[in-house]
């Protein structure tokens, strides 16, 4: 899947802000809050079948949507700010977002406003015909908090989109954006039979499994805390797991690959394996010791003490921005 990025790494400080702005000028206009030299920012920007799927950051600066750039780029964007925020208004009603809250957004409308602290958003922007607009007839956005089930979903949908998109190939792009504009639809309340199509369930899959990989060292998620999160049932949840063997199985693997991974990066001679075990939620020493033999044909000890098991990642590559990155994300908005 193409992926444009650009940020600090790519670019010398001093042109940081021109990048920014070019790159968001189809969208938005925007003015930094502080020294122009001295803003520092950058995004990561791809078109996944019918969705396009922005991550950015940025220091605090204004934003203006015109009826120029409304005549020129439209659609719903879904934004969650993972930190910072945004204050201002949109069709002259008071707007906020915060990391207490995810916002479905009508782009067909103009706003003024300013990110006050340093910000991250993760979104994806889908076009106008592709969302049931009824939830929209009296409100320019519709939000959901943060801790409830379907705002957990659509956060965790959001970060394991973006955290995938390296992998994901250039034809499942139009299966995955119509699971993901079924999603939205259907927790609008528009279309919930959408939400249990194959599709949608794949979605609610990777955002639970990202729910867990975050939540892992919690030694109370189980089953009946995940079941809670997401507004599902037991039942519910084991059958999306059933691949994977049910999700106890599921979590005891990702628990004993975490229990692995600590192993072979640690210092031998400071590291207890049964401290590394209790860590990642096993209370029975020879239970632990029988399940990793199991899975990984190696005793604990012999992955502490063997330098031959430990791993290095290696930096992941970057894309300058230019002329035709720059062209390529604007042909992208436009096309919504």
């Amino acid at each position: 899947m193409p992926v444009v990025r650009w940020g600090p790494d790519t670019i010398e400080r001093r042109y940081l802000f021109e990048a920014w702005h070019e790159a968001a000028r189809p969208l938005l206009d925007t003015a930094p809050a502080g020294p122009e030299r001295s803003f520092s920012g950058g995004g990561e920007v791809a078109k996944v079948g019918d969705l396009l799927a922005t991550r950015m950051h940025f220091d605090p600066q204004r934003f203006a949507r015109s009826r120029r750039h409304i005549s020129a780029t439209d659609g719903f964007s879904l934004q969650f700010y993972a930190r910072g925020g945004f204050i201002g208004t949109r069709a002259g009603v008071p707007h906020e977002l915060a990391p207490d809250r995810i916002a479905l957004i009508d782009f067909g409308h103009q706003h003024h406003g300013v990110a006050l602290r340093p910000s991250e958003v993760l979104g994806v922007t889908v076009p106008r015909e592709l969302i049931d607009q009824r939830a929209f007839r009296r409100q320019t956005t519709v939000t959901w908090s943060a801790r409830s089930a379907a705002g957990r979903l659509l956060i965790e949908g959001l970060r394991s989109l973006h955290e995938n998109l390296e992998q994901l190939r250039t034809d499942q792009a139009t299966e995955v954006s119509a699971g993901f504009i079924g999603l939205i639809d259907g927790l609008l309340g528009s279309r919930r039979e959408v939400c249990e199509t194959r599709l949608v369930q794949q979605v609610k899959l990777a955002a639970i499994e990202r729910y867990i990989d975050r939540h892992l060292h919690d030694r109370q998620l189980n089953p009946t805390a995940l079941a809670r999160a997401f507004g599902c049932s037991r039942g519910r949840l084991y059958q999306l797991f059933r691949e994977h063997g049910g999700v106890d199985h599921y979590l005891r693997e990702r628990r004993l690959g975490r229990c692995f991974r600590e192993l072979a990066a640690a210092e031998p001679g400071t590291t207890r394996v049964w401290k590394v075990a209790e860590r990642w939620g096993f209370d029975d020493p020879s239970h632990f010791h029988r399940l990793f033999k199991q899975r990984f044909g190696l005793r604990p000890s012999e992955v502490l003490t063997d330098a031959r098991a430990r791993s290095a990642g290696e930096p992941p590559q970057r894309t300058m921005l230019g002329d035709q990155v720059r062209h390529q994300v604007h042909a992208w908005f436009r096309s919504l």
